[in-house]
């Protein structure tokens, strides 16, 4: 059975000698393949995924690669709105074929369909709404904790 997942990352990067945070919600389908592996199939941002021998597994190498791709753009960009807009068209490809999936599943859990899986249990259930999207934050560069401005996005999708 595929399992619709949603996720919230927090990384911080440097970019062009300035501290960022980058706080990102997406989706993601959880998907046993065989009897052993465990996939993340990313639905936004859609055009990766990961795998492991469990479900935690699977997730921590999905989140491990997501972080090396915002890293590797932040290594990369000249200026913060180069690599605003690297983020953010990253993280707006979406992959509608597993986002078709991921709906079907979705709808599957919501309709009460036993979820047999005891990892998949004892995660919270998701509101009627999910909302995707990046936030950038730029950080005070002494102490790297708190955005200067609170809200103060160079990328918003939504």
């Amino acid at each position: 059975m595929a399992f619709p997942m949603a996720f919230t990352f927090r990384e911080k990067v440097l970019v062009a000698e300035e501290p960022i945070l980058i706080e990102v919600s997406g989706k993601a389908l959880l998907v046993q393949e065989g009897d052993k592996d465990w996939w993340f199939y990313g639905v936004q941002p859609g055009g990766m995924a990961e795998g492991g021998q469990t479900e935690q597994s699977a997730f921590h190498h999905f989140h491990v690669a997501f972080n090396a791709i915002l890293r590797d753009m932040a290594d990369e960009a000249a200026s913060l709105p180069v690599f605003s807009d690297e983020v953010t068209k990253f993280f707006s490809q979406e992959d509608e074929k597993t986002g078709m999936t991921w709906e079907e599943a979705r709808l599957k859990v919501r309709q009460g369909q036993t979820v047999q899986d005891t990892y998949v249990e004892k995660l919270p259930r998701m509101p009627e709404s999910i909302p995707t999207g990046v936030g950038i934050f730029v950080l005070d560069k002494a102490t790297w904790t708190e955005p200067r401005t609170i809200g103060e996005h160079l990328a918003q999708v939504a």
